[in-house]
């Protein structure tokens, strides 16, 4: 697909995951294989709940009603909140751009097929995995952007909460944005759908995005 800003879809393609053999990938694995099991005995209720809660709702209905927030709570001026919003969601789409391209370039099975074909033919991760390649994470990438983008606005200690369309009635509150990426990082370990590096990788790939959405397009005169 065309990016809205970026050069081209792989212009922010990530390093790719480690080797199998890799120390790297045996730390991995064996961390979703222990947190993000349906039958896991070390993941907290509170951990499965971040799990669900991070699922039942997509990066950008969370983040946009994010941005809604801190615009009405800081009186943010018609014409600069409409900049902003948009400045997010093209980082959004962008971010998802690259990440899908990333995940078709490097093809990585996820942790439910790793685990089952050397490990354990039984285990089963606590939320159904999604049917597209695992690196990298696109929740990670998607929500960094987003949340980058707010972050160059209001700066990164800013106080918000985020709802979740699944979970009525829940929220989850932050005081920086820098902290609720690391808790969507990882949501996606404890449900059992990413390895530690794709997590990273996938929010580094998020930042750069945010980072050149924020320089390149509708720039103030």
């Amino acid at each position: 697909m065309t990016p809205f800003a970026m050069t081209s879809p792989s212009q922010f393609l990530p390093p790719g995951p480690p080797p199998l053999s890799s120390a790297r990938y045996a730390r991995a694995i064996a961390e979703v294989r222990a947190l993000g099991s349906a039958t896991s005995t070390v993941r907290t209720a509170e951990q499965t709940q971040t799990a669900v809660f991070w699922q039942d709702d997509t990066p950008a209905g969370m983040w946009n009603r994010v941005a809604d927030q801190l615009a009405l709570a800081d009186h943010v001026p018609f014409l600069q909140n409409a900049r902003l919003l948009a400045l997010a969601n093209i980082a959004l789409a962008d971010a998802t751009i690259g990440i899908w391209n990333a995940k078709n370039t490097y093809n990585l099975w996820r942790p439910v097929t790793a685990i089952r074909a050397t490990t354990d033919p039984s285990w089963t991760p606590l939320l159904p995995t999604p049917a597209f390649q695992e690196y990298p994470s696109g929740h990670s990438g998607a929500s960094n952007a987003a949340a980058s983008v707010l972050a160059s606005f209001y700066g990164n200690r800013t106080s918000f909460t985020v709802t979740s369309a699944g979970l009525p009635g829940v929220q989850r509150d932050f005081t920086s944005f820098s902290a609720a990426v690391r808790q969507v990082e990882n949501a996606r370990i404890y449900a059992g759908f990413h390895f530690r590096f794709s997590v990273i990788d996938g929010a580094a790939l998020g930042a750069k995005v945010a980072r050149y959405v924020t320089e390149t397009p509708m720039r103030p005169r």
